[in-house]
Protein backbone atom coordinates (compact mmCIF):
# COMPACT_ATOMS: atom_id res chain seq x y z
CA UNK A 1 0.00 0.00 0.00
CA UNK A 2 3.08 2.22 1.01
CA UNK A 3 4.15 2.05 -2.20
CA UNK A 4 1.24 3.31 -4.20
CA UNK A 5 -0.32 5.91 -1.51
CA UNK A 6 1.68 7.52 1.79
CA UNK A 7 1.89 10.31 4.24
CA UNK A 8 4.38 12.34 5.79
CA UNK A 9 3.35 10.50 8.90
CA UNK A 10 3.78 6.70 7.65
CA UNK A 11 7.47 7.10 6.44
CA UNK A 12 8.61 9.09 9.47
CA UNK A 13 6.79 6.03 11.95
CA UNK A 14 8.58 3.62 9.32
CA UNK A 15 11.54 4.47 9.92
CA UNK A 16 11.49 4.99 13.48
CA UNK A 17 11.00 1.32 13.52
CA UNK A 18 14.61 0.70 12.45
CA UNK A 19 16.39 2.71 15.22
CA UNK A 20 18.23 0.44 17.79
CA UNK A 21 16.56 -0.38 21.20
CA UNK A 22 18.06 1.31 23.74
CA UNK A 23 20.90 2.29 21.32
CA UNK A 24 22.78 -0.94 21.42
CA UNK A 25 20.25 -3.80 19.49
CA UNK A 26 17.83 -4.21 16.75
CA UNK A 27 15.06 -5.93 16.41
CA UNK A 28 14.44 -9.12 15.61
CA UNK A 29 12.28 -7.66 12.32
CA UNK A 30 15.05 -5.55 11.75
CA UNK A 31 15.67 -7.71 8.16
CA UNK A 32 12.01 -7.66 7.72
CA UNK A 33 11.94 -4.12 7.80
CA UNK A 34 14.55 -3.46 5.53
CA UNK A 35 13.30 -5.85 2.99
CA UNK A 36 9.78 -4.51 2.88
CA UNK A 37 11.71 -0.77 2.42
CA UNK A 38 13.43 -2.15 -0.69
CA UNK A 39 10.26 -3.70 -2.15
CA UNK A 40 8.44 -0.08 -1.78
CA UNK A 41 11.52 1.56 -3.43
CA UNK A 42 11.73 -0.70 -6.41
CA UNK A 43 7.92 -0.93 -6.65
CA UNK A 44 8.28 2.98 -7.06
CA UNK A 45 10.01 2.81 -10.44
CA UNK A 46 6.82 1.80 -11.81
CA UNK A 47 4.98 4.89 -10.61
CA UNK A 48 5.70 7.78 -12.51
CA UNK A 49 6.43 11.16 -11.05
CA UNK A 50 3.64 13.03 -12.76
CA UNK A 51 1.01 11.66 -15.23
CA UNK A 52 -0.47 13.83 -18.22
CA UNK A 53 -4.20 13.75 -18.43
CA UNK A 54 -5.54 12.17 -22.21
CA UNK A 55 -8.04 15.24 -22.26
CA UNK A 56 -8.53 17.99 -25.62
CA UNK A 57 -7.04 20.76 -22.99
CA UNK A 58 -3.75 18.50 -22.93
CA UNK A 59 -2.19 18.78 -25.73
CA UNK A 60 1.87 19.49 -26.52
CA UNK A 61 3.26 21.00 -29.41
CA UNK A 62 7.19 20.46 -30.44
CA UNK A 63 8.67 22.00 -33.21
CA UNK A 64 11.50 22.25 -35.05
CA UNK A 65 12.54 18.35 -35.74
CA UNK A 66 14.73 17.93 -37.95
CA UNK A 67 14.44 15.43 -41.27
CA UNK A 68 17.65 13.79 -41.09
CA UNK A 69 16.42 12.05 -37.91
CA UNK A 70 14.08 9.73 -39.98
CA UNK A 71 16.41 8.32 -42.35
CA UNK A 72 16.34 4.85 -40.84
CA UNK A 73 12.80 4.40 -39.34
CA UNK A 74 12.05 5.65 -35.76
CA UNK A 75 10.76 4.74 -32.69
CA UNK A 76 7.99 6.45 -30.47
CA UNK A 77 7.60 5.32 -26.72
CA UNK A 78 5.26 6.55 -23.99
CA UNK A 79 3.68 4.88 -20.65
CA UNK A 80 -0.02 5.08 -20.58
CA UNK A 81 -2.73 4.34 -17.66
CA UNK A 82 -5.92 2.87 -19.01
CA UNK A 83 -9.27 3.67 -16.75
CA UNK A 84 -12.01 1.12 -16.36
CA UNK A 85 -13.92 3.03 -19.12
CA UNK A 86 -12.49 3.98 -22.24
CA UNK A 87 -15.91 3.73 -24.40
CA UNK A 88 -16.43 6.71 -26.66
CA UNK A 89 -12.65 7.52 -26.26
CA UNK A 90 -10.58 8.85 -29.32
CA UNK A 91 -7.12 10.93 -28.84
CA UNK A 92 -3.96 11.84 -31.28
CA UNK A 93 -1.13 10.33 -28.95
CA UNK A 94 1.22 11.78 -31.80
CA UNK A 95 1.42 13.50 -34.83
CA UNK A 96 4.22 14.27 -36.70
CA UNK A 97 3.71 16.80 -39.99
CA UNK A 98 6.32 18.07 -42.01
CA UNK A 99 3.30 20.52 -43.70
CA UNK A 100 4.21 19.09 -47.09
CA UNK A 101 1.76 15.92 -47.23
CA UNK A 102 3.97 13.59 -45.11
CA UNK A 103 2.57 12.73 -41.89
CA UNK A 104 2.96 9.77 -39.24
CA UNK A 105 -0.19 9.64 -36.73
CA UNK A 106 -0.73 7.64 -33.85
CA UNK A 107 -3.88 7.52 -31.66
CA UNK A 108 -5.87 5.96 -29.42
CA UNK A 109 -9.81 5.01 -30.58
CA UNK A 110 -11.25 2.72 -27.35
CA UNK A 111 -9.60 -0.29 -27.14
CA UNK A 112 -7.64 -0.19 -30.84
CA UNK A 113 -4.37 1.68 -31.49
CA UNK A 114 -4.65 2.99 -34.90
CA UNK A 115 -1.61 3.89 -37.01
CA UNK A 116 -1.36 6.34 -39.65
CA UNK A 117 1.55 7.05 -42.78
CA UNK A 118 0.74 9.40 -45.18
CA UNK A 119 3.68 10.21 -48.01
CA UNK A 120 2.35 12.12 -50.67
CA UNK A 121 -0.53 10.60 -52.53
CA UNK A 122 0.05 7.19 -50.47
CA UNK A 123 -1.69 6.43 -47.49
CA UNK A 124 -2.04 3.88 -45.00
CA UNK A 125 -3.66 2.72 -41.76
CA UNK A 126 -4.28 -0.26 -38.91
CA UNK A 127 -5.84 -0.70 -36.41
CA UNK A 128 -4.02 -2.70 -33.90
CA UNK A 129 -5.77 -4.25 -30.69
CA UNK A 130 -4.72 -2.88 -27.76
CA UNK A 131 -5.33 -5.71 -24.25
CA UNK A 132 -3.79 -3.57 -21.64
CA UNK A 133 -4.29 -4.06 -17.99
CA UNK A 134 -6.56 -1.31 -16.18
CA UNK A 135 -4.55 1.12 -13.55
CA UNK A 136 -1.52 -0.30 -14.48
CA UNK A 137 1.38 2.02 -16.10
CA UNK A 138 2.40 0.07 -19.24
CA UNK A 139 4.58 1.25 -22.13
CA UNK A 140 4.11 1.13 -25.70
CA UNK A 141 6.23 1.20 -28.57
CA UNK A 142 6.06 1.74 -32.07
CA UNK A 143 8.87 1.16 -34.39
CA UNK A 144 8.54 1.56 -38.37
CA UNK A 145 11.77 0.08 -40.40
CA UNK A 146 11.96 1.28 -44.31
CA UNK A 147 11.40 -2.03 -45.85
CA UNK A 148 14.46 -2.51 -48.49
CA UNK A 149 12.62 -1.32 -51.56
CA UNK A 150 13.02 2.30 -50.19
CA UNK A 151 9.16 2.65 -51.25
CA UNK A 152 7.66 0.93 -48.11
CA UNK A 153 8.02 0.77 -44.03
CA UNK A 154 6.67 -2.21 -42.23
CA UNK A 155 5.21 -1.16 -38.27
CA UNK A 156 5.52 -3.07 -35.24
CA UNK A 157 3.81 -2.53 -32.02
CA UNK A 158 5.14 -3.95 -28.84
CA UNK A 159 3.53 -3.37 -25.64
CA UNK A 160 5.80 -3.13 -22.79
CA UNK A 161 8.66 -5.95 -24.03
CA UNK A 162 6.65 -8.34 -25.84
CA UNK A 163 6.41 -7.53 -29.42
CA UNK A 164 2.22 -7.50 -30.72
CA UNK A 165 1.99 -7.89 -34.28
CA UNK A 166 4.05 -6.61 -37.61
CA UNK A 167 2.23 -5.11 -40.28
CA UNK A 168 4.33 -4.45 -43.64
CA UNK A 169 3.28 -2.25 -46.83
CA UNK A 170 3.24 0.44 -45.25
CA UNK A 171 3.35 4.55 -47.04
CA UNK A 172 7.35 5.17 -46.64
CA UNK A 173 7.33 8.43 -43.86
CA UNK A 174 10.37 9.83 -45.12
CA UNK A 175 9.71 13.99 -44.91
CA UNK A 176 10.94 17.01 -47.10
CA UNK A 177 11.53 19.41 -44.17
CA UNK A 178 11.37 19.97 -40.41
CA UNK A 179 8.92 18.55 -38.63
CA UNK A 180 5.89 19.48 -36.34
CA UNK A 181 5.23 17.56 -33.55
CA UNK A 182 1.68 17.49 -31.60
CA UNK A 183 1.61 15.24 -28.67
CA UNK A 184 -1.87 14.53 -26.65
CA UNK A 185 -3.92 16.33 -29.49
CA UNK A 186 -7.98 16.05 -29.99
CA UNK A 187 -9.30 14.18 -32.48
CA UNK A 188 -11.93 15.75 -34.80
CA UNK A 189 -14.55 12.77 -34.78
CA UNK A 190 -14.47 13.21 -31.51
CA UNK A 191 -14.04 14.38 -28.14
CA UNK A 192 -13.99 13.25 -24.21
CA UNK A 193 -14.64 15.38 -20.84
CA UNK A 194 -14.09 11.49 -19.19
CA UNK A 195 -13.43 12.50 -15.53
CA UNK A 196 -11.34 9.59 -15.59
CA UNK A 197 -9.64 9.87 -18.62
CA UNK A 198 -6.05 7.94 -19.74
CA UNK A 199 -3.22 9.33 -18.15
CA UNK A 200 0.17 9.40 -19.93
CA UNK A 201 3.81 9.25 -18.63
CA UNK A 202 7.30 10.19 -20.17
CA UNK A 203 6.97 9.73 -23.93
CA UNK A 204 9.85 9.82 -26.66
CA UNK A 205 10.89 9.60 -30.07
CA UNK A 206 14.04 7.94 -31.07
CA UNK A 207 15.98 6.66 -34.40
CA UNK A 208 14.71 3.12 -34.60
CA UNK A 209 15.12 0.58 -31.45
CA UNK A 210 15.88 -2.80 -31.48
CA UNK A 211 13.87 -5.62 -29.78
CA UNK A 212 16.76 -5.34 -26.97
CA UNK A 213 16.61 -1.88 -26.25
CA UNK A 214 12.47 -2.14 -26.01
CA UNK A 215 12.94 -4.38 -23.41
CA UNK A 216 15.15 -2.36 -21.57
CA UNK A 217 13.45 0.66 -21.67
CA UNK A 218 10.74 -1.53 -20.35
CA UNK A 219 12.59 -3.09 -17.48
CA UNK A 220 13.56 0.22 -16.16
CA UNK A 221 10.36 1.61 -15.86
CA UNK A 222 8.28 5.11 -16.30
CA UNK A 223 11.45 6.63 -14.74
CA UNK A 224 14.03 5.40 -16.82
CA UNK A 225 17.65 6.95 -17.28
CA UNK A 226 17.60 6.26 -21.11
CA UNK A 227 21.88 6.57 -20.55
CA UNK A 228 21.06 3.02 -22.90
CA UNK A 229 19.60 4.82 -26.01
CA UNK A 230 20.97 8.13 -25.43
CA UNK A 231 22.68 8.42 -28.68
CA UNK A 232 19.41 7.40 -30.56
CA UNK A 233 17.23 9.99 -28.86
CA UNK A 234 15.27 12.96 -30.63
CA UNK A 235 13.22 14.47 -27.93
CA UNK A 236 12.43 12.94 -24.22
CA UNK A 237 9.89 14.78 -22.14
CA UNK A 238 9.00 13.83 -18.68
CA UNK A 239 5.81 15.65 -17.02
CA UNK A 240 6.25 17.18 -14.32
CA UNK A 241 4.13 18.53 -11.51
CA UNK A 242 4.68 22.39 -10.94
CA UNK A 243 1.88 23.79 -7.82
CA UNK A 244 -1.45 22.44 -9.48
CA UNK A 245 -0.26 22.50 -13.05
CA UNK A 246 1.69 20.15 -15.07
CA UNK A 247 4.82 20.94 -17.02
CA UNK A 248 7.19 19.16 -19.28
CA UNK A 249 11.02 18.47 -18.04
CA UNK A 250 12.75 17.77 -21.65
CA UNK A 251 15.44 14.81 -20.54
CA UNK A 252 17.09 15.17 -23.80
CA UNK A 253 16.27 16.32 -27.04
CA UNK A 254 18.17 17.65 -30.24
CA UNK A 255 19.39 21.02 -29.98
CA UNK A 256 16.89 22.71 -32.71
CA UNK A 257 13.88 20.95 -30.51
CA UNK A 258 11.81 23.54 -28.37
CA UNK A 259 8.64 23.15 -26.93
CA UNK A 260 4.95 24.94 -25.76
CA UNK A 261 2.00 24.07 -24.40
CA UNK A 262 -1.14 25.74 -22.68
CA UNK A 263 -1.21 25.56 -18.99
CA UNK A 264 -2.79 21.87 -18.45
CA UNK A 265 -4.07 21.56 -14.35
CA UNK A 266 -3.13 18.22 -13.03
CA UNK A 267 -4.97 15.57 -11.94
CA UNK A 268 -4.85 14.90 -8.29
CA UNK A 269 -2.45 12.71 -7.29
CA UNK A 270 -1.74 10.25 -4.36
CA UNK A 271 1.69 10.72 -3.07
CA UNK A 272 3.54 7.06 -2.62
CA UNK A 273 6.11 6.35 -0.39
CA UNK A 274 9.09 7.44 -2.40
CA UNK A 275 7.67 10.56 -3.53
CA UNK A 276 7.25 11.66 0.04
CA UNK A 277 10.47 10.44 0.84
CA UNK A 278 12.37 12.13 -1.73
CA UNK A 279 10.77 15.53 -2.22
CA UNK A 280 9.57 16.15 1.36
CA UNK A 281 11.39 13.82 4.05
CA UNK A 282 14.50 13.51 2.33
CA UNK A 283 16.78 11.05 1.64
CA UNK A 284 19.07 11.33 4.55
CA UNK A 285 16.80 9.68 6.50
CA UNK A 286 17.67 6.12 5.16
CA UNK A 287 21.70 7.08 6.14
CA UNK A 288 21.70 6.17 9.51
CA UNK A 289 20.92 2.54 8.43
CA UNK A 290 24.68 1.93 7.08
CA UNK A 291 25.80 2.76 10.44
CA UNK A 292 23.93 -0.55 12.14
CA UNK A 293 25.64 -2.49 10.24
CA UNK A 294 27.69 -3.86 12.99
CA UNK A 295 25.13 -3.78 15.73
CA UNK A 296 24.01 -7.14 16.86
CA UNK A 297 20.46 -8.29 17.75
CA UNK A 298 19.67 -8.41 21.05
CA UNK A 299 19.69 -12.10 21.49
CA UNK A 300 23.99 -11.30 20.48
CA UNK A 301 23.39 -12.62 16.89
CA UNK A 302 24.21 -10.56 13.74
Amino acid sequence: IASVVSSVSVVQRFFSMLCPIDAKYLSSIHKNIINSLNKILITSRYFPLAALPMIPSGSIQIHNIPINSFENGISFVFWISMPSNIDDFAQSVLVLDDGKKHKFKVQIIERKLRVKIQSGVDYYHYDFQLSLPIKTWSMISITTTPNPNGQESSVTLYVNKEQVKVILKFALFMPKSAIECLINHPLKMKSTKKLDPPLMGLFLLSKQLVPEEIAALSDEGPRPSLSSIATKIIFAYSPIYVGKYIQFKPIQKVDEISETHPQIVSCKKSLSFYDLLINYCKVYLILPIFGQLDIPLKDGSQ
